[in-house]
């Protein structure tokens, strides 16, 4: 009660405080707000019929309030249309739906009788306790399991309630299938497993569907394929359990914000109608505001992880580590001692004889590292260890710099970078662009590049891939903002030029956009004057970095491998022999379908998707990972690149048109490169996503730009609307999936509370 009246009293206090700015306080209305909230809140109590927690009656209480307020808020914004009342009303609605729809499983269980099972009988394991099972694993190759029979049940089980957990690892989550008889099965059937997490009480309740009444049903525990034994304690298993009232505050408001979000940008909205301004402060606030939205996502995305917040010595993950010891040392190999088994194998990069060589766990080397001439190297460009690694190092010790830390800040410079380059694009080319579509792009840019994806799992594959992208954002920008009126800024030229030199020393493959200087530079250099004393000294302050970087990696390669152009990839300890893999044309057609066009396989569980086994019939060796849809399946507006011819009459400045040609036909280059040199991976997608995404964005610019006719305008901005919808959708979702150091093991219990918000029914 103490709760409830100091609830009742602040939110009045504060609403009144809100209308008296808007106009006189009428006493009378204070008077009956304060009635309908309690009279409200004794209704709802009454309805929901709580007999459990008192966090339940206290939640029950602010949502009565919080409708009663809104409902009051109408009244005071009565025909205004505007985000705020829209806002409003639909909070309003799903406060109600929370309660009524989301809470299904509470009200229909309301009735149920319930009843705590015992007897049980023990399969696969020893009864330790009056409720301590324990059981061992009696094939490797199979889970640790055991079950607890349940018989004379003998009638209709509605719901079951488990809880159970792992004594020594109470928070480790377990699988619980069920077997179940009813009256139209007499022998067990075996219904779909079910995870069960401790700490998250909602997965604790399952829902069955039997044909009538069950006369017995056996449970199984599984705790995994890497535990030998175990001991579970069962505190109580019961059928037929009232479901407590759960409400989330947070459900109704992700979901009105997105509604509103939907309504912000839908086509018809007047918000299209705001010609792009950056010195108009009502449109800052709409840039800081989105810009602060994304941060804030990419952060959670980071930190809700928590096994990459712990900075292990794993081999797999500090190869960037080590290659900062060795430069500190002097000297380009690692310290690492190289198996003596290593250095007398034939060929080490053949894996099956590696295997054949290494099978006990004393002999090991190290994977995923280039092997050449009897040491240890990191293949991946120089660039992260030498201007990051190497002097954090100094500063907090060896391996004491964590990856997701540096991919945090890449990834956050990355969305400062891309909004300056797109800035600098509407700035320079297109005229009276909608707010609303220079912010879609923005979006659509961030997240299609695979960010939020790369900094949930920030792995050692990822840093020079960010790395490089970043590098080419501001290279591009630099140089694009260094010939704004016509004239040259040397230094942003030469710092652009410095940018893009050492893409070469992260990412080779990002080098193409080197090629993009051709229609930046046109209009200042033309063809003829490049070479004249004019221009010759820009001329060679524009490729003097190129030189430098080049000369060192060439030295940083001869070191290493005895030749100035080889990176080493080639010589990497991984699932293929790469010196051997050659370029062969039939990989092509299967890279380009798996890359771009591979279906999303989506299901009716969350997070909706998951992993696709990649199919063909290439008889060769072909090195792939589960994919999550091709770029164009999961990002439908990069469509528009691969037409761009189509599109060309749109282009008034025919160098955007050539910048956005030379964009596609360098990502198709990429693609093809990375079918063959490496395989097919998803995080090779940024490889060359970032080129379609410039193709696309100068692509819709152009076309918004150009065209008159209102309805044709319109459909584009439906267009622009659903495909940036579904990316961002698609990129929440993503950082969900059920792959390796995924929330679902690494932080089951935010993982399985998210899933429950949206598996309500089950």
């Amino acid at each position: 009660m103490f709760y409830f009246s100091g609830i009742l009293f602040i939110s009045t206090i504060l609403l009144f405080i809100f209308e008296k700015k808007k106009r006189e306080v009428s006493y009378r209305n204070f008077i009956f707000l304060i009635l309908g909230k309690i009279g409200f809140s004794f209704f709802l109590e009454w309805i929901c019929y709580l007999d459990f927690s008192p966090l339940s009656h206290i939640k029950l209480s602010i949502f009565s309030i919080l409708i009663v307020d809104c409902i009051y808020l109408w009244s005071m914004f009565r025909g205004k249309k505007n985000i705020f009342t829209f806002f409003l009303h639909v909070f309003t609605i799903f406060l109600f739906v929370e309660i009524f729809f989301f809470n299904f499983r509470h009200f229909e269980s309301l009735h149920y009788e319930e009843r705590e099972l015992s007897n049980f009988i023990i399969q696969n394991g020893d009864k330790k306790g009056e409720h301590t099972f324990s059981f061992s694993k009696t094939d490797q190759k199979k889970q640790t399991s055991f079950s607890l029979e349940i018989p004379e049940i003998y009638e209709k089980i509605e719901n079951i309630y488990i809880d159970a957990y792992l004594l020594y690892n109470p928070s480790k989550k377990l699988e619980v299938t069920l077997h179940v008889t009813d009256e139209a099965n007499e022998y067990y059937y075996t219904l779909p497993s079910r995870t069960l997490v401790p700490s998250v009480w909602e997965s604790k309740y399952m829902r069955l569907h039997t044909s009538g009444n069950t006369e017995k049903i056996k449970i199984s525990f599984s705790t995994g394929s890497t535990e030998k034994n175990a001991t579970i304690h069962v505190n109580s298993i019961k059928i037929n359990r009232k479901v407590p009232l759960h409400l989330w505050f947070i459900r109704p408001f992700f979901l009105t914000s997105f509604l509103t979000f939907l309504y912000f940008i839908w086509p018809t909205s007047t918000f299209w109608n705001l010609v792009l301004n950056f010195k108009e402060k009502k449109q800052k606030w709409f840039i800081v505001g989105t810009l602060g939205l994304e941060i804030l996502y990419l952060t959670g995305t980071v930190f809700l992880n928590p096994t990459w917040l712990v900075n292990k010595k794993q081999n797999a993950q500090v190869e960037y580590h080590k290659l900062a010891i060795a430069l500190k040392k002097g000297h380009f190999y690692l310290d690492d001692v190289v198996p003596e088994q290593l250095k007398e194998m034939k060929n080490p990069y053949d894996i099956t004889a590696r295997r054949n060589v290494f099978t006990t766990p004393d002999t090991i080397y190290l994977w995923d590292y280039a092997y050449y001439d009897s040491k240890y190297y990191v293949y991946f460009g120089i660039v992260p260890a030498l201007f990051v690694y190497l002097p954090a190092s100094y500063l907090f010790g060896d391996f004491g710099f964590p990856n997701f830390l540096y991919i945090y800040v890449m990834g956050i410079l990355l969305v400062f970078a891309s909004y300056f380059l797109l800035k600098e694009v509407c700035m320079r080319y297109f005229e009276k662009i909608p707010i609303l579509l220079f912010l879609l792009l923005w979006l659509f840019i961030i997240n299609a590049i695979q960010l939020p994806y790369m900094m949930h799992r920030p792995t050692f594959y990822s840093v020079p891939i960010i790395t490089a992208l970043l590098l080419t954002t501001l290279g591009l920008f630099l140089w694009l903002s260094s010939t704004r009126e016509g004239k040259l800024n040397k230094k942003r030229m030469v710092f652009g030029s410095l940018c893009m030199a050492l893409v070469a020393g992260s990412r080779p493959q990002f080098l193409l956009g080197s090629f993009f200087c051709f229609p930046i530079f046109y209009s200042t250099y033309k063809r003829k004057e490049i070479l004249t004393k004019k221009s010759l000294k820009e001329t060679i302050f524009f490729c003097l970095p190129y030189v430098i970087v080049a000369l060192f990696l060439m030295y940083y390669n001869y070191a290493r491998f005895g030749s100035i152009f080889d990176f080493g990839a080639n010589y990497n300890l991984t699932t293929n022999d790469m010196t051997k893999r050659g370029f062969v044309l039939e990989r092509i057609p299967l890279g380009i379908y798996t890359y771009l066009f591979e279906p999303l396989h989506t299901t009716l569980q969350f997070p909706f998707m998951e992993p696709s086994v990649i199919k063909t019939t290439y008889l060769g060796r072909t090195i792939s990972e589960n994919f999550l849809g091709g770029a164009v399946r999961v990002n439908v507006l990069l469509i528009l690149s691969f037409f761009v011819v189509w599109f060309r009459k749109y282009f008034k400045n025919k160098r955007l048109y050539m910048t956005a040609l030379m964009a596609t036909i360098f990502a198709v280059l990429i693609l093809i490169m990375d079918t063959e040199m490496a395989g097919i991976l998803p995080r090779y997608l940024t490889d060359f996503i970032w080129l379609l995404l410039i193709s696309t964005t100068l692509i819709l610019l152009a076309i918004y730009s150009t065209i008159k006719e209102e309805n044709v305008k319109y459909m584009l901005r439906g267009f622009v609307t659903f495909g940036t919808t579904l990316t961002l959708v698609y990129s929440f979702f993503l950082t969900f999936v059920d792959i390796s150091y995924s929330l679902c093991n690494t932080n089951p219990y935010i993982f399985y509370k998210i899933y429950h918000m949206f598996m309500f029914l089950m």
